[in-house]
């Protein structure tokens, strides 16, 4: 894919056009019930609500952020792209009804309109709407467009004001951009703030990260920490098969005999009876040569 436009503001988008209407109060009517709508993830009801208030009063940077949140839940992050001639266009330029996405060619641009998520949040951004949540989902749809290291640095540009008001979901979306964009001690950052959020599931938390860390690492080869990482989440769940055989397999491939043996009988203890690895587990047990043998 060729290089697509940055982010607003914080990294080298040009300003774009300001609206030439006041924002709304956060309170006004017309934005509760958007809300409403928006809460219950009506998002084709939130939008009509947003055509509603906009015949009569145009675009305003707060209606161009629900906008967006509504395009977002219905999936249409750049919405009817089309590829425009544009002379002398820009990335993250808004040139009449479009705005610059990607360049395809000399003066050729991969173009979005406002029935989209990414134009209306750019509108909204470019137009003071300076909200954490708006910086949040500005992440969020770059991750989703592909970019995850452009959606961390949006992100990390505006953390200290994400995070002071974070919701749980909000430090799950910021631990899932981190890992995608390959920032593992950023993601175990995000979820021991999100482990902290909730006491009764802190454990299961933490187990369930390392375990996604042991994925991360197991995927790039590296597994020496694959199984460090699968031995902290163990910890946290002494008695689960699943894990149990994932620690012995992995034993059992770096050669070390004796802890996979011992991991695979953990297996045996707590797996059901009609589990179907039952079966290759008990025959690799009986083969199992000691650890200083070979397979």
């Amino acid at each position: 894919m060729a290089t697509l436009a940055l982010a607003a503001g914080t990294l080298t988008f040009p300003a774009a056009a300001q609206s030439t209407h006041p924002s709304l109060p956060e309170d006004a009517q017309p934005l509760a019930h958007i809300d409403a709508k928006l809460a219950q993830r009506h998002w084709a009801a939130a939008l009509a609500l947003v055509r509603d208030f906009e015949r009569e009063h145009g675009p305003t940077p707060p209606v161009d952020f629900r906008a967006a949140q509504a395009w977002f839940g219905l999936g249409q992050i750049l919405g009817k792209s089309t590829v425009r001639q544009i002379t002398n266009g820009r990335l993250g330029q808004f040139s009449g009804d479009f705005l610059l996405v990607e360049q395809r060619g000399p003066d050729r641009f991969l173009c979005c309109t406002s029935d989209s998520a990414l134009f209306r949040l750019r509108r909204a951004l470019d137009g003071g709407f300076d909200q954490p949540a708006a910086h949040l989902l500005h992440a969020r749809l770059w991750l989703a467009l592909c970019k995850p290291e452009l959606a961390l640095a949006l992100a990390k540009a505006h953390e200290t004001a994400i995070l002071a008001d974070a919701q749980p979901t909000d430090l799950d979306a910021l631990a899932d951009i981190a890992l995608q964009a390959g920032a593992p001690d950023d993601y175990l950052r995000y979820i021991r703030l999100r482990a902290a959020r909730d006491p009764q599931e802190h454990d299961q938390t933490l187990a369930k990260a390392y375990l996604s860390l042991a994925d991360y690492y197991a995927q790039r080869g590296d597994h020496d920490l694959e199984r460090e990482f699968c031995y902290r989440a163990a910890r946290l769940r002494p008695d689960d098969p699943a894990l149990a055989l994932r620690l012995a397999d992995a034993e059992w491939l770096a050669q070390h005999y004796e802890p996979a043996a011992r991991h695979y009988r953990q297996y045996l203890l707590h797996s059901p009876p009609q589990d179907a690895e039952r079966q290759r587990v008990l025959e690799r047990l009986a083969t199992t040569p000691a650890a200083s043998g070979a397979p």
